[in-house]
């Protein structure tokens, strides 16, 4: 009986060191999904349609609650200055996207450098966070496509999505 008592009060200790833990690690970051699509191919196609399905998203909060971001990982093959995405946010089931928006990612800088960071031969840039007005539905789809002028875009590795939560 003893024992028993004491492996649950070590089990109950556990999990709220567990639970400070992960509230630890989640108070520091507003980031609710991230996620990367990969181009096998290192090519992405203007009729590619990435998708990235959110599951478990918080209730609707209200306008400019949330934010996204679009992160792109290229090769020396990437010859464009930038990449131009169109994103559009759909709840599960819906036909019409609740949000559309068009995000850029600055591959190279205006003297022609890379932008970003680098491991091995991927650079990772980054575009510019915007605001979202409020999502409604706990799974969202988003769906990406590129807008550039050609069809194909070589030296594309993967194409990533985050969605955070504003917190002013």
């Amino acid at each position: 009986m003893e024992k028993e008592r004491k492996e649950r009060a070590v089990r109950q200790k556990a999990s709220k060191l567990l639970l400070l833990l992960l509230f630890m690690l989640t108070a520091c970051d507003n980031t609710l999904f991230h996620k990367f699509a990969s181009l096998e191919s290192g090519v992405w196609n203007s009729t590619d349609t990435l998708a990235y399905c959110f599951e478990g998203v918080p209730a609707r909060m209200g306008e400019g609650c949330y934010s996204i971001r679009m992160e792109v990982r290229t090769t020396a093959n990437y010859s464009y200055r930038n990449v131009v995405m169109r994103v559009e946010a759909f709840a599960l089931g819906d036909t019409l996207p609740q949000v559309e928006d068009t995000l850029t990612c600055e591959v190279y800088d205006n003297s022609g450098r890379r932008n970003g960071s680098t491991a091995g031969i991927l650079y990772q840039t980054e575009s510019e966070t915007k605001a979202l007005p409020s999502l409604i539905g706990d799974t969202l789809l988003f769906k990406v496509t590129h807008i550039m002028a050609d069809s194909a875009l070589n030296g594309i590795s993967d194409v990533g999505l985050k969605l955070m939560i504003n917190r002013e």
